[in-house]
Formats: structure tokens, sequence, C-alpha cells
């Protein structure tokens, strides 16, 4: 269907094995940024449709690392996304024309030798300046799991400690509407396999609010 709802329409017709996913609007509403194949090879790519004129476009974005959590930024010019593929494991920006692709955390988020299990779910802050994801670090069988903030400028991350576990522990960062506090998940400091609720300030300084002791995976800010 076009952006002027003028009837169904599909976007692509190719013949990937995991399937073309996760679809995700722009703000302005013209296109779609989703997970497909490549045009050559079995890899996976990202696929803008430009879906608000009579012929829809489909651009193949040439992008390496494997990938997944697409996130376009509030004013449209980049998509954000995660993965899992070795060396290019991360968090990544990319422009919807395949331009100006770049990591924003490198294989670890934190300045240590490690292994990372995954790192998910970039979510923009509203000015579009900064991304804030969950990370872990595998360290003899145990994860430390953290909640990093990362700017589009570069310069250093910061990181607040989330739990730690057999398993990762999945922050879901949400930006409050004025980007001054993150709401996030966090494991008990006292009992891990508890996942609380808290609130803090985006570099991790200053009180940490804890405002359920249970994870609140549809927990949004009020606008």
């Amino acid at each position: 269907m076009t952006a002027a709802g003028d009837g169904p329409g599909r976007l692509t017709g190719t013949a990937f094995p995991r399937g073309e996913t996760a679809p995700v609007w722009s703000p302005d509403g013209r296109r779609v940024a989703f997970i497909g194949g490549a045009p050559v090879g079995n890899s996976a790519t990202i696929i803008v449709a430009v879906v608000d004129s009579p012929a829809v476009a489909v651009s193949y974005l040439p992008i390496t690392p494997d990938p997944a959590d697409l996130h376009w930024s509030p004013d449209g010019k980049y998509i954000a996304f995660s993965s899992w593929d070795s060396p290019g494991q991360g968090v990544w920006i990319v422009r919807p024309d395949g331009t100006n692709l770049r990591p924003l955390s490198a294989n670890c988020s934190l300045p240590s030798t490690c292994s990372t299990p995954s790192q998910l779910g970039p979510a923009w802050a509203p000015d579009g300046t900064k991304l804030a994801w969950s990370t872990g670090l595998l360290v003899e069988g145990v994860i430390d799991s953290y909640l990093v903030v990362g700017s589009l400028s570069g310069g250093a991350l910061s990181s607040l400690h989330v739990g730690s576990s057999d398993h990762q522990a999945t922050a879901a960062p949400r930006w409050s509407p004025d980007g001054t506090l993150l709401l996030y998940n966090a494991r008990s400091a006292t009992d891990s396999t508890v996942v609380e609720l808290r609130v803090s300030a985006p570099d991790g300084t200053g009180a940490v609010a804890k405002v359920s002791p249970y994870a609140g995976g549809g927990a949004q800010w009020r606008p």
C-alpha cells in the first residue's frame, strides 16, 4: 500500500530463504526499511522502499554486517541497526541511500578483552544526536550486561551496569521525551532472577531510581 493508502501492493519479489522481515516506516511516512536478501548471494541486507510515488523504488543497501533491529533517526537521515556477525558485530548507522556506513561500537562496546553475545535494540534520543543500546560482556561463563550510550559525533561511550547472570539482560532503553533520562530494565543487585525497571541519566551519573521491581517490557514515557 502506498503512503496515500490507495490499495495494497507488493514491495519486493525476492526469494530470500529467511524471508523479508522487520519493516519500519520512516518518520515522514515516505519510505519503509526492512531486512531482506541482497541482490547477489545469500546474505541479508537492509532494503529501503520509497512508497509515496506511482512506481515503488527499491534500494538494496551495501551492508556487510548482517543487520537486525532497524531504527530510523527522528529526522529520517539515518538508519541505526545492530549486527551479530563477527567482525562486524556491534551497533551501526547508515544513510538511507547506503552511504556513510559506520559503526558506533566495534565488537566490544567497552574497552576490555571480551566476547559480546549481542548488542541489541539501538534507540535514538529525541534530538537524534545519540543512541542507547544493550550489550553483554562474557567473562568466565557470566554475562555482565550494560546499557551503553554513544554519540553520532564520536567520542567515548558511556555505560551503566544492568546486571550479571548466565544470560544477557536486555536493557530495552527508552528515552524520555526531552532526552534527559533513560528508562531501562536491569537485574536486581540482590537477586539476579529479578529484573527491575529503572530510570537514570543517559551518561549514568546521578541517582538511579527504581521505578518497579518488575521489568516493564511495554512501559513507555508519557508524552
